[in-house]
Formats: structure tokens, C-alpha cells, sequence
């Protein structure tokens, strides 16, 4: 097995033991203020995706989406957190169950966090 597949195989293993080891934080993820200091200041973590479903809210023709996560701080225990957040339409298929994507989350409270 090469290198490069080996390390993704391992990833793989490790994020499914992480999930079912993951404690469950409640929160909204992060304000409009709150999003502008998670740009300058959040720590870079990732998700995988668990589940999503719109709100019903639409703002500018774009559904704000309630996401359901597994994040993996670089440092710590991964946790679940659930984030709403406005999707642009054009990106919506590239959120779906099994997707990881790249978040900042508040240095003080990991229940305030954005997907980046």
C-alpha cells in the first residue's frame, strides 16, 4: 500500500473510533461578530460531517443549514457539535454526510466555531 493511501486508510480508522468516543456539545456555532473574530483568531480544526438539514431561513437565496459534526481540534479530544450557518447554493453538494471540511473554532469556547 503506498504511503499516501496508507495515511488516509488510518485517518479513516481513526476518525470512526473518534466518533463513537466523541462527547456531544450543544451550541449554534458562531454570531456575525463572532465570525469575524473565528477568521482572525479561531483555532483551525476539521469536521466530518454527520448530518445536515435546512432550517427553512433563506437569505439571499441561500439555505442556512443546521449541521451536525465530529470536529477534531489538532489538540484535544474530538467532540460533536452541531453549527447553523448560512450554505451558497453553488457548494451545497459538496456538504453532504462523510465530508470533512475545514472549521475555525473559539480558542475559548468550542462551541462557538464556523465552518471556514
Amino acid at each position: 500500500m503506498r504511503a499516501c493511501h496508507h495515511a488516509r486508510a488510518m485517518s479513516i480508522l481513526r476518525r470512526r473510533r473518534e466518533e463513537r468516543q466523541a462527547p456531544v456539545v450543544e451550541g449554534d456555532g458562531a454570531s456575525a461578530g463572532e465570525a469575524v473574530s473565528l477568521v482572525a483568531e479561531g483555532v483551525v480544526a476539521e469536521g466530518t460531517i454527520k448530518a445536515l438539514r435546512e432550517t427553512g431561513t433563506v437569505l439571499a437565496g441561500h439555505p442556512e443549514m443546521q449541521i451536525e459534526l465530529i470536529v477534531a481540534p489538532d489538540e484535544g479530544e474530538p467532540y460533536r457539535a452541531t453549527v447553523t450557518q448560512v450554505l451558497s447554493r453553488r457548494v451545497l453538494d459538496e456538504f453532504q454526510p462523510g465530508a470533512v471540511v475545514p472549521l475555525r473554532v473559539s480558542p475559548e469556547d468550542p462551541q462557538v466555531l464556523m465552518i471556514a
